[in-house]
């Protein structure tokens, strides 16, 4: 077994080297609840012209889980140390499910190391109302934490091997070993974007790859994704359901090979050109109607120096401070969709639970209000018996702050990393630091936020120190003096440089 070790968490990966010298390399992204022992069969075919590399997702099968809540951040991060440990370039990304929309995100972030893609059973076209159905759907299966009555459901619906056979197996046992927590906060990813979006982002050519029998996914909403992709292809495969790989391999296969051969000879090869045009033209409706009714209310939460909400652009100061309304959203800024029960445990610990659920009912309805979607009689806030979320294109200065943090950390290239982190420098108040928020979990994120500073701030003072610019190093010194005060480290860091500077003042 192969694994990349992280921080955190080890991640699982195999390599499948083809009998082709010099040939390219191909990453297999499998879907949500699922793993790489799913790509077996159709391994071998793709080894015949090509190098494979298989990984498991954070969170699947030999992969170590998330620490805290997924994100496509972590899932991100996992993907290009794959790439950056493996020294792969050019890659074909094969990607199935779920994994499609990770996919279309990390070459859209790392366009010189995707050169093409292939989309099997694509999810970017599940309307708002269908998708809080299905989710719906997936947790009556799972009532008692585990996922393996939803496992067996889903495994009807995404092939066509009959009951019992050994891939049907490999599902369930999938879904067996990948958490409640895990599986459920990435379909909240997924309700959080806006999934047709990610795909138009892409330049890359894409072949996009349906069942001819997939009810999950029908071939007519994968079209639609093609058509929105600035590079995409669309082809069905006949006698398959959603995961053409298992029930259609060689098909499947040779699809993947024609399309990497020459992806130009496959563009608008099979239908007549008015049918070409008029699906991109019912598809870029789809598309801007979505984007009109998913992503044009914007919410803006700022805190690194003071609490303040914008709707559309327009700043919202009255009312925070009453019925907790400023205490609410600033934990939905951080968790835009959670359960009741989760907000009364992080903001009110020591009250009994029925006693602030019903409080929480006054305090909500009163934040809808301030949530109120102008010329509407809707709010961004949205609620029912459990859950709370928030429907908006949300924004916030600290988890843009934080993003920064995790892109200085991940960088293992020294220039680039001083680049990324004299930029966080520039980001930071000099003092008083989120300030007027008192609440426990919000403390947490503020104190280990501060301590990464810090720790940065070191680094980028001993770097300047190397290089004989003590000034600077001083100012960085300070800066993790007064973000981590308890590291006394600091203090004697800064007492040996201001006796340097004495040093050569003398000398001068």
């Amino acid at each position: 077994m192969s694994y990349i070790n992280l921080d955190d968490r080890r991640i699982y990966y195999g390599i499948h080297e083809s009998k082709v010298r010099d040939t390219d390399t191909l990453l297999l992204v499998h879907g949500m609840g699922l793993d790489s022992t799913l790509w077996e069969r159709i391994t071998p075919l793709l080894q015949q012209h090509y190098r494979v590399v298989v990984c498991d997702l954070r969170g699947h099968g030999q992969s170590d889980d998330f620490a805290a809540k997924p994100t496509f951040e972590g899932f991100i991060q996992d993907l290009e140390a794959i790439v950056t440990a493996l020294e792969l370039k050019d890659i074909h990304i094969v990607a199935h499910g779920l994994g499609t929309n990770l996919s279309a995100k990390f070459a859209s972030e790392f366009p010189h190391v995707v050169k093409s893609m292939i989309f099997i059973g694509a999810t970017f076209v599940v309307p708002k109302p269908v998708r809080e159905r299905g989710t719906e759907f997936r947790k009556k299966l799972s009532t008692d934490g585990s996922l393996v009555p939803l496992g067996k459901e889903i495994a009807k619906h995404i092939t066509l091997e009959p009951e019992n056979s050994p891939e049907v197996n490999k599902i369930i046992r999938c879904y067996s070993r990948t958490t409640y927590d895990c599986y459920f906060g990435i379909l909240e990813l997924y309700s959080a974007v806006e999934q047709l979006q990610l795909v138009s982002n892409v330049n890359q050519p894409i072949l996009f790859i349906a069942g001819q029998k997939d009810l999950l996914y029908p071939p007519s909403t994968i079209e639609i994704a093609s058509n929105c992709a600035p590079n995409g292809i669309f082809r069905i495969i006949n006698d398959s359901s959603n995961m053409t790989f298992i029930d259609q391999p060689e098909s499947t296969a040779t699809l993947i090979y024609d399309f990497i051969s020459n992806p130009e000879i496959m563009i608008d090869s099979e239908s007549p050109p008015f049918w070409q045009g008029l699906t991109k033209e019912i598809s870029s409706l789809f598309y801007q109607a979505t984007v009109k009714l998913e992503s044009t209310i914007s919410l803006r939460v700022d805190l690194i120096n003071s609490f303040r909400v914008y709707i559309n652009g327009e700043e919202h100061t009255n009312g925070w401070n009453q019925r907790y309304a400023k205490n609410i959203l600033v934990y939905l800024t951080f968790h835009p969709t959670c359960t009741r029960e989760q907000i009364c445990d992080a903001l009110f610990p020591a009250i009994p639970l029925k006693t602030v659920l019903r409080n929480l009912k006054v305090y909500l309805n009163y934040l809808k209000k301030l949530l109120a979607i102008p010329l509407t009689d809707s709010s961004i806030l949205n609620t029912d018996k459990e859950h709370i979320m928030l429907n908006c294109n949300l924004r916030s200065d600290i988890i843009e702050l934080i993003e920064t943090i995790r892109t200085v950390d991940i960088q293992e290239n020294d220039p680039l990393r001083y680049v990324e982190a004299t930029k966080l420098m520039g980001k930071i108040p000099e003092t008083n630091f989120l300030p007027g928020v008192y609440d426990d979990w919000f403390i947490e994120i503020k104190e280990r936020t501060m301590s990464r500073i810090a720790d940065i701030a070191i680094w980028l003072g001993e770097k300047e120190k190397l290089n004989g610019e003590y000034s600077r190093a001083i100012r960085f010194y300070d800066t993790a003096r007064r973000y981590k005060p308890s590291d006394e480290s600091v203090y004697d860091k800064l007492i040996d440089l201001y006796r340097i500077l004495q040093s050569e003042h003398r000398l001068v």
